[in-house]
């Protein structure tokens, strides 16, 4: 941390102490958190156990969105003792920090840990709502969720935190009515408007359009707020059959998100050549059987039905839906030696030459311990491992993996009409940002295809809403999994989802989605006759595979 102009690098005095404490405090409330975590460093170097010090100086480090936060929350918890309100404050946060990030066995187990030895605050319930959802633990989520909304009715976090947690778990009708109550309490709520719009279609009769537009002239909104806004306002301005509306509020929040988050080309390029170069051959022995668990990775690109052939699976008897984890990337991380947090790039690609395979194994099977699958086969579907189709390979010798194709104007204008969370798909929110990340993605299956063979499971979206009773038969078959009946009514499945096919997927398959991208054929021509000179589609946009 730098220190702030004009003070002493020394620690302050006993005297000086308190000074400092409040200082660091008003720096925090006026939104100086560089400030805050500085003069709060200054007072813990002076007395580590100061609790204010270390409330301050991770609050801060949160604020500004610092992966330092969960070291100093860490810190924290170990220098304060467990009977102070501050380390059991600080360890719901560090839960929080953990799930958000990926970490969620250990946010698993520090929320349990903590929940033994205090009793919460119901702000700190919300939290844990928020950390149970992360980890895909939906049940948990809503009872922390059903807690924190009960001593806090009129509170807009919790409202709408329970409302999700009704949403993930498919109590649809609930979740209408959470959301539009907490919206009627709070008519400017961008994201009870966003996650409210996704939760079923709307008609000319039941839509919420007037009121996105009420909130969207509204003078002071950040534009993260704005974008969600415009999100929402497509989604049922696209429901009722509004297409110019629909589009115009699409555009528009698209171009915001892009404005924020700019895809860098070259750094995903280098890093595409150097995994092609890493794992070039040895990839095409058949899968090795084992006594399982056995993980099946589904991997495509976002929109694409790895969710649907997730369920297609969850409704087996020998499968253990795992969700989407980001265990297998932390586990490379750790048994590579790198920082705790942070994209793969091309660096940690030529480390990975000399990995220590079944140490990343053992640690990506020791991320899924609050969940241990106790069924022969589990589920992985992070769409975004197709990068890691070599690794998965190198360290699960037994692994199965699905390839979802979808035909690439629907499958990009899927992705396209999405706001992903923070940093995922940064690609997904321009044209040419769109075209340049499917050539990446075209060039890794193909050389995925090439190398493992008959080890890729290929299957194609369209082909399995055409024939689903084949198709589904052939996916269980190359698995090595019998057939069982329910697997051809994957809606039915139990348990939570909180992708952006939270709701239809829980639909018998069909049809609606095929060639969805042509009821904006118009605006999509750029899109489309970018893939056709990189020969991806053709005149009409039909797929060239």
């Amino acid at each position: 941390m730098n220190q702030p102009p004009g003070t002493r690098s020394a620690p302050p005095s006993p005297s000086q102490v308190a000074t400092f404490v409040n200082e660091a405090q008003q720096r925090l409330r006026r939104g100086d958190f560089p400030g805050a975590a500085d003069f709060a460093q200054m007072v813990l170097s002076a007395d580590p156990r100061r609790a204010e010090a270390w409330v301050v100086l991770c609050a801060a480090l949160m604020r500004m969105g610092s992966l330092d936060d969960d070291r100093a929350l860490a810190d924290a918890l170990k220098a304060l003792p467990s009977s102070d309100p501050a380390h059991t404050l600080l360890a719901v946060e560090r839960c929080r920090v953990l799930a958000n990030r990926g970490r969620y066995n250990e946010a698993v187990d520090l929320a349990g840990r903590t929940l033994q030895r205090a009793a919460l605050a119901p702000r700190q319930h919300d939290v844990l709502a928020n950390t149970f959802t992360a980890c895909g633990l939906y049940e948990r989520a809503l009872h922390h969720a059903d807690i924190a909304v009960a001593a806090m009715p009129r509170d807009p976090a919790t409202t709408y935190n329970h409302a999700l947690a009704l949403r993930h778990l498919g109590r649809i009708d609930e979740a209408v009515d959470a959301f539009e109550s907490l919206l009627r309490m709070f008519p400017d709520h961008a994201l009870g408007y966003f996650s409210l719009s996704a939760c079923r279609r709307w008609d000319e009769g039941s839509n919420h359009i007037e009121a996105i537009q009420a909130a969207l002239r509204a003078t002071r909104i950040e534009d993260v707020d704005r974008a969600r806004l415009h999100y929402a306002l497509f989604k049922e301005a696209h429901d009722v059959g509004d297409r110019p509306l629909a589009w115009s509020a699409l555009k528009a929040g698209a171009d915001l998100v892009q404005r924020t988050s700019p895809f860098p080309h070259e750094e995903r390029t280098a890093y595409t050549r150097s995994i092609i170069r890493r794992f070039s051959g040895g990839l095409d022995a058949k899968p090795v059987d084992t006594d399982g668990p056995i993980p099946i990775f589904i991997v495509g690109l976002p929109r694409s039905g790895t969710t649907l052939v997730e369920r297609i699976f969850s409704a087996h008897p020998d499968v253990t839906d795992m969700g989407e984890t980001h265990g297998l990337a932390l586990a490379i991380r750790d048994a590579l030696g790198l920082a705790r947090y942070g994209e793969l790039d091309p660096a940690s690609v030529e480390k990975m030459q000399d990995a220590n395979w079944p140490e990343v194994a053992r640690l990506y099977l020791e991320s899924l311990a609050y969940r241990t699958p106790k069924t022969r086969f589990f589920t992985e579907k992070l769409p975004h491992n197709y990068h890691l189709v070599g690794a998965i390979r190198r360290a699960f010798p037994e692994a199965r993996i699905v390839h979802l194709r979808r035909a690439p104007m629907d499958s990009l204008f899927g992705a396209y009409k999405v706001l992903f969370g923070e940093g995922s798909y940064i690609w997904s929110y321009r044209f040419e940002d769109l075209s340049a990340a499917y050539g990446m993605y075209r060039q890794l299956t193909d050389h995925w295809r090439q190398v493992l063979g008959g080890n890729l499971v290929e299957i194609t979206l369209e082909k399995l809403i055409a024939d689903s009773d084949a198709e589904i038969r052939r996916l269980l078959d190359a698995i090595g999994l019998p057939f069982h009946e329910a697997c051809l009514s994957p809606h039915t499945a139990t348990g939570g989802v909180s992708t952006a096919s939270t709701t239809q997927i829980r639909q018998p398959i069909n049809s609606q989605g095929v060639g969805a991208w042509r009821a904006y054929r118009e605006q999509m021509e750029p899109l489309r006759q970018m893939l056709e000179d990189a020969g991806f589609v053709d005149a009409a946009g039909d797929p060239i595979w």
